[in-house]
């Protein structure tokens, strides 16, 4: 037992402190090497003068191109999510000035002290300057990796879910779905469809950790316009519009997957999002029949309905539902073919369903279905379906 402790705390040692470890073996392998050089060859001032001038001009150099390299990366990590400089490898950037200004300094008055005959002590002080000068080195290598890697959308994506699941108060979390925001437009003025499918499945994954992790951050939400669960659906508002205006319509679809999720977070038994889910479903809606993205429109609304589970507010969905229906019957002179697609789509989706017929949320579709300007319509296109589907339903 006491051997399996001692061999998973070793483990866990080795990988908190490899890159320490494998910075200590590098320099004591190298000092060793240039301790043996020396021995062999019989180094001279001259030769010693040469080395310090040529590692300084190396640490010279190596730090002119990091601070460019920072400079860069600053400038897309800013581009990309001002928010996201909260991860920049900071840390890592000032161990790196710290020790490179150290180590200068030491080849400095290394090359200073350098006198025409030289000691072994002298000689054994100077192989340990040029050795610690593997340290700015190896520091600017990892750097450089750290924000190569950081640069990507799977390590910036990884860095906000595991500070949403540390995170303590709600201005962190509002940080970080505003963060998720700005990827997500940079993403779609890229064309990148696949960070976006990315990012669709994070902040649904998001909403999962703010409903269930520091629960007590949702106390009060219903009083608090501006909690982070509930700033979401304005949030997909943006987005979808961002995506029809760029023509990556075929992603929409998915938002009607976030919004049900978002519609099941509770705090106790009180239900955290429901009137901006609804406002929200409503202007996705509309904005679809003005660009006419009605096939989109309807897989949104599918996805939205007919895949509702017993853990999602059915109640706050129809209610979305209706009030978008309450609004297409606005576009009915313009748009009178695309309307009647989209509420086909809604009321098969809704018989299909088979929906609780006494609740006031399925009551107030059928309430927006009964009006004659809608069955004047599907008389005059041809739309007897959705015409029988309206009579049937007003049955109920």
């Amino acid at each position: 037992m006491k051997a399996s402790i001692i061999s998973k705390n070793m483990k866990l040692f080795f990988q908190k402190y490899y890159f320490t470890i494998l910075c200590v073996i590098i320099a004591f392998v190298f000092f060793l090497v240039m301790l043996l050089v020396a021995q062999k060859i019989d180094y001279t001032a001259d030769n010693y003068r040469y080395i310090f001038s040529s590692i300084m001009q190396i640490n010279g150099s190596i730090f002119a191109f990091i601070a460019s390299s920072t400079l860069l990366a600053y400038q897309l990590l800013f581009s990309s999510s001002p928010r996201l400089m909260a991860f920049f490898p900071k840390k890592v950037f000032i161990i790196f000035l710290v020790s490179n200004s150290i180590f200068l300094s030491l080849d400095i008055l290394s090359l200073q002290t350098i006198e025409h005959l030289i000691s072994v002590p002298k000689q054994i002080i100077y192989i340990t300057v040029i050795t610690l000068n593997i340290f700015p080195i190896i520091f600017a290598i990892y750097y450089v990796l750290l924000v190569i890697k950081m640069m990507s959308p799977t390590f910036q994506i990884k860095q906000l879910k595991e500070t949403a699941k540390k995170s303590k108060n709600n201005d962190e979390r509002l940080m970080i779905i505003y963060s998720l925001e700005e990827l997500f437009i940079t993403s779609i003025r890229n064309g990148q469809g696949g960070n976006i499918r990315l990012l669709q499945n994070t902040l649904s994954e998001i909403i999962k950790i703010y409903s269930t992790t520091n629960t007590f951050l949702n106390k009060g939400s219903n009083q608090n316009p501006y909690h982070p669960l509930r700033i979401i659906p304005a949030i997909i508002e943006r987005i979808s519009f961002s995506l029809l205006d760029n023509d990556m319509n075929n992603l929409l679809h998915f938002h009607g997957h976030i919004l049900r999720e978002l519609s099941s977070t509770k705090y106790g038994n009180q239900q955290i999002v429901d009137v901006e889910i609804a406002s929200a479903i409503e202007s996705i809606g509309e904005i679809c029949v003005e660009k006419n993205k009605i096939i989109d429109c309807k897989n949104f609304i599918a996805n939205l309905v007919f895949c509702i589970d017993k853990t999602d507010s059915t109640g706050t969905i129809l209610w979305g539902i209706s009030m978008l229906i309450e609004t297409l019957k606005n576009y009915l002179n313009l748009y009178p073919i695309q309307v009647l697609e989209i509420l086909q789509e809604i009321t098969d989706c809704i018989m299909r369903k088979g929906f609780d017929k006494d609740t006031d949320s399925f009551n107030s579709i059928i309430f927006a279905l009964d009006d004659s300007r809608i069955l004047k319509n599907c008389d005059l296109y041809k739309f007897t379906d959705l015409e029988k589907t309206i009579i049937v339903l007003k049955a109920y």
